[in-house]
């Protein structure tokens, strides 16, 4: 009876060992498994965390230099007006200033415009505007020799609103023709800053 027990002890512990045996081996494949899909679930992030990081930076890397070389185009381009600009006021704006800013030579040229208006017929209800700091200078000079040409009718104004030469139309304010030397300057530069531009820069 007690080895019949005892065989039937062993039995079932040879059965539950077995058992747990299996059970360990499920558990061990079940996690070996599930490893080797976290591994190669990390593999395929990083992989794609890779790819993502060499395109931002491929991207990154175009963008840059595109923006740098459109940086330097405009800083080109913007260095060639300097130089056109500063050209231009020196052999424009100087000569041009010093000739409006002198007396004499000023009186000729608004007189050669009185005239010319008088020749074409126009009233000579005219009033010369001149800027107001040249009025020492050139009232005396100009009410004479103008209101002779036009035997009266002339009116001679002076305002602060420009530095150097005038401006000239009828009374009634329909017109007015400019000739003051920001006017005469932007006129002339108009004709000469593509020449400039094209002997500086060769276009």
């Amino acid at each position: 009876m007690d080895s019949k027990i005892s065989e039937l002890a062993k039995s079932i512990y040879a059965e539950g060992v077995e058992k747990a045996e299996a059970e360990a081996g499920r558990i061990r494949k079940d996690a070996e498994e599930k490893a080797a899909r976290i591994l190669e679930d990390a593999r395929k992030q990083a992989q794609t965390l890779l790819a993502d990081a060499k395109r931002t930076a491929d991207d990154l890397t175009t963008n840059t230099g595109a923006e740098i070389k459109l940086a330097g185009l405009q800083a080109l381009a913007g260095l060639k007006q300097s130089i056109v600009d500063l050209v231009m006021s020196a052999s424009v704006d100087v000569p041009m200033n010093k000739l409006l800013s002198d007396p004499s030579a000023l009186k000729e040229i608004v007189l050669a415009a009185v005239q010319a208006s008088s020749t074409a017929g126009i009233s000579p209800e005219l009033q010369v505007i001149l800027p107001a700091s040249r009025k020492k200078d050139l009232d005396g000079m100009l009410s004479s020799s103008v209101k002779e040409m036009l035997s009266g009718g002339m009116e001679i104004r002076y305002s602060e609103g420009f530095q150097a030469g005038f401006q000239i139309g009828p009374k009634n304010g329909s017109y007015k023709v400019s000739m003051t030397d920001a006017d005469l300057s932007e006129f002339f530069k108009s004709y000469l800053k593509p020449r400039t531009r094209e002997l500086l820069f060769g276009r």
